[in-house]
């Protein structure tokens, strides 16, 4: 679509402004100031209606996609010896001598101190980090033997936090920052204070990502023994930008979760994003999802939602149907499981 200056100068000379009295009279620089905020206004306006016209067409044909465990959701990585396994690559710098000094003269001032093996590591950890570098090797070698064992667990402190969400197809999750539960709620907050020196690929999780992970599994916890979830399998996926699942490709909007509830035969999918919204209000995304995804005929029942920790209200705004407050106490998630529940025919209509 063009619009030439001639048809841009016609449509400007056509409008009509309506300005306070106190303005007037109104001197040459002030008009041609009123011009360009005019004319800049129309331009912006003629963008957004480019844009919804260009994403009412690149969705009206969407295309499935199979999930594997070659899908680049599970992302490889090749070991030293050149085998290939899912996983994380993590890339820390080599501590220096002075930090190896340190933690040698620790080693032999705490001999014969009863000290874990988890306790010995957050020290090490400390002083790597004061240092401004760290060295995983040892840390890494021995979490991978766990994992290899299925003993690991969770671990939200330093050198590496990470959760393990059953709902998860894979685990451990490697956290972007140690993290603590609120005591008052139970929620869990990213240290943003404390960020690790690490490069991890693919990224950790968040704040809002580990937030929905961690309410999705302690809520779960309370809502699988009830009877309306009586058999009811909740499965959850990590969406990575730019080469998971595209919802909506086009514009590189690439959901941070998938979300799917089972029950027999049936299931149900949600395309899941927490963000927060105190920086942009994604009128675009909240259409698409609430007025465009609805529309489409897949096997499996579909639906979309964001997450955040700001409210519309907070911000002035109308709430759109497929926002959810990320509240502390995680209430938000029994809304999302109930809403994506009822896309699932009765269990009294379900053989297994």
């Amino acid at each position: 679509m063009w619009v030439t200056p001639g048809e841009a100068l016609r449509w400007l000379n056509g409008v009509q402004v309506q300005v306070p009295a106190g303005s007037l009279p109104m001197g040459s620089d002030d008009q041609q100031r009123l011009r360009h905020e005019v004319l800049g206004q129309w331009e912006a306006a003629l963008a957004r209606t480019v844009r919804r016209k260009r994403l009412a067409f690149l969705t009206q044909h969407p295309q499935l996609e199979s999930i594997t465990d070659q899908h680049p959701n599970f992302p490889m990585q090749t070991l030293p010896d050149g085998r290939q396994r899912p996983g994380y690559r993590v890339e820390a710098m080599l501590a220096q001598d002075v930090v190896k000094t340190a933690i040698e003269a620790l080693r032999q001032n705490m001999r014969g101190a009863k000290v874990s093996a988890a306790g010995w590591d957050r020290m090490v950890s400390v002083i790597r980090e004061e240092g401004g570098e760290i060295d995983l090797k040892d840390t890494l070698s021995h979490v991978m033997a766990l994992i290899d064992g299925g003993t690991d667990d969770d671990a939200l402190g330093a050198p590496l936090p990470r959760l393990h969400v059953p709902q998860h197809l894979y685990a451990p999750l490697l956290l972007a920052a140690p993290a603590a539960p609120v005591q008052t709620d139970g929620q869990l907050s990213l240290l943003d204070d404390q960020p690790l020196t690490l490069r991890i690929s693919p990224p950790p999780l968040e704040n809002s990502e580990a937030r929905l992970v961690w309410d999705l599994r302690r809520r779960w916890q309370q809502l699988h023994c009830l009877s309306a979830w009586e058999g009811v399998e909740v499965v959850l996926l990590r969406n990575l930008a730019g080469v998971g699942v595209g919802l909506f490709a086009a514009e590189g909007f690439f959901p941070d979760f998938l979300l799917w509830l089972k029950r027999g035969k049936h299931q149900a999918l949600a395309f899941v994003e927490p963000k927060g919204l105190r920086h942009q209000w994604p009128e675009d995304k909240f259409r698409l999802l609430d007025e465009v995804l609805p529309t489409w005929s897949f096997s499996v029942p579909i639906c979309g939602f964001v997450l955040s920790t700001t409210t519309a209200e907070d911000l002035g705004r109308v709430k759109p149907d497929c926002l959810l407050h990320q509240d502390p106490a995680g209430d938000y998630v029994d809304t999302l499981l109930s809403r994506l529940l009822r896309l699932l025919p009765p269990a009294s209509n379900i053989s297994t």
